[in-house]
């Protein structure tokens, strides 16, 4: 049998289980999607996750995703490494050399600037696209540290009441050494190539 991808479902009927509960809850789920969401982001900055994707480049710059949170590089297509430098120093350097500037900021947006015209593979960490429906697709491999995290928080938020919160920080923390330990066995970065 083919593996699954994990679901945004998935990841809170863990969370329900972890509750002692056998079903998802009717209602009062918010504060549940809330802390699986930052789960995700807390899973993706603890791995470095990264994510390429090419972008054309007219007019010597390009409107990055809205989710770029974070340059890592950028190849042209002969694959050759263009060097990012800072925007103040970007207009110094003749027309035709390999750099690249990264402009604006998360209020109004990214740009990259490059030299010379054409595509490019852009890597970069990036946020997150929040889970809302039951079959979002998770981006993180194993959906138990999401929903360790996820559960941990929620405990806090309750003054732990049965004082496991740290215990599932510690799982969290746990399964994303694993992945990380994974990603180091399969080629190092992992990085997402997006669906669409």
């Amino acid at each position: 049998m083919a593996y699954t991808k994990s679901t945004f479902g998935d990841i809170q009927l863990s969370v329900a289980y972890r509750y002692g509960e056998t079903a998802l809850p009717d209602s009062g789920d918010d504060n549940r999607k809330f802390w699986i969401n930052k789960g995700i982001e807390y899973c993706i900055n603890q791995m470095k996750l990264r994510k390429t994707t090419n972008v054309v480049v007219a007019s010597g710059e390009v409107a990055l995703d809205d989710d770029f949170k974070v340059f890592t590089e950028l190849r042209n297509s002969g694959n050759a490494p263009i060097a990012l430098t800072p925007e103040k120093d970007y207009n110094a350097y003749s027309d035709s050399m390999l750099v690249c500037a990264v402009t604006g900021n998360y209020s109004i947006g990214h740009t990259l600037k490059v030299k010379v015209d054409g595509t490019y593979a852009l890597t970069y960490e990036f946020f997150p696209a929040k889970m809302v429906d039951l079959t979002d697709i998770c981006v993180i491999p194993d959906m138990e540290a999401v929903a360790a995290y996820a559960y941990a928080m929620l405990r806090k938020s309750e003054t732990d009441p049965l004082e496991d919160a740290e215990i599932n920080i510690r799982e969290a923390d746990n399964r994303i050494a694993e992945m990380n330990r994974d990603l180091g066995v399969n080629d190092g970065d992992l990085r997402f190539k997006p669906l669409f």
